[in-house]
């Protein structure tokens, strides 16, 4: 049985947000993202920056559906074939 553990970062003081330990999946990277931003949502709607591998339907709609928007950490990702992402 294999683990994953991964962290939610506040970008501009690198300050820890969240933290999530589960079993690894094929999905479970994205399904804590999703719920660690759900536990962050609040009356003032952020930005989450993310990588490829969230360029998933499922995620992005559902962290639209916080008002929260995506951006994409990579520079070299091209958007015309994968354009699920906000920037």
């Amino acid at each position: 049985m294999l683990f994953q553990g991964r962290m939610l970062m506040e970008n501009p003081n690198g300050l820890l947000m969240g933290v999530s330990v589960t079993r690894a999946t094929g999905k479970a990277e994205r399904e804590a993202a999703g719920e660690m931003i759900q536990a962050r949502a609040g009356p003032c709607p952020l930005t989450v920056g993310v990588d490829r591998a969230y360029d998933t339907y499922e995620f992005v709609a559902a962290v639209r559906a916080l008002g929260w928007s995506l951006t994409l950490a990579a520079a070299a990702y091209n958007h015309a074939a994968h354009g699920q992402l906000d920037g």
